[in-house]
């Protein structure tokens, strides 16, 4: 066989690879510090959720006030879920869906990520919210990048469970 053909075939086997245990990896320290939840935390979070979210700008004034509505799902370790946040802007009715992925820290406190649904639209953020102890209320903060202030957002987020 040709050196430069066993030289291609080679690298290309090596490049694979490569991806291959980045991917894992990348997959097994994404997982390493989320908490595997006890059967009665799992069933408190799984579910449709409603409630507030208060943005705060950067700049000093009144909060815009959003309403939740959303799900959550759990997998292992991996907690994902929809949600809906809508708001009124100039009389008129703002909705944003997200897709929500993270998981717990700890039996009470989620981290989730969160990305705009709408294809080329850049909103995004992380909250990090604690569960009560009877798993009715998720409540904490965020931060994020706001697609209409064109800049870091921040706020508060509180949750009950609807069922």
């Amino acid at each position: 066989m040709d050196a430069t053909v066993l030289s291609g075939i080679i690298g290309g086997v090596c490049t694979i690879a490569a991806a291959i245990v980045t991917f894992a990896l990348t997959r097994s320290t994404e997982f390493r510090y989320k908490a595997l939840l006890p059967k009665d935390r799992r069933l408190a979070l799984e579910g449709y959720w409603t409630g507030q979210i208060e943005k705060h700008f950067p700049k000093p004034g009144t909060p815009e006030v959003y309403h939740f509505r959303g799900s959550f799902q759990i997998s292992g370790k991996q907690v994902s879920g929809d949600a809906i946040a809508s708001v009124q802007v100039e009389g008129k009715k703002v909705e944003q869906p997200f897709m929500l992925s993270g998981g717990f820290l700890d039996n009470k406190y989620l981290k989730m990520d969160y990305l705009s649904r709408i294809s080329g639209m850049l909103e995004f953020g992380s909250f990090i919210a604690e569960l009560d102890s009877e798993g009715k209320i998720l409540e904490g903060r965020f931060v994020g990048y706001g697609r209409r202030t064109r800049g870091l957002i921040s706020g508060t987020i509180k949750l009950e469970k609807t069922t």
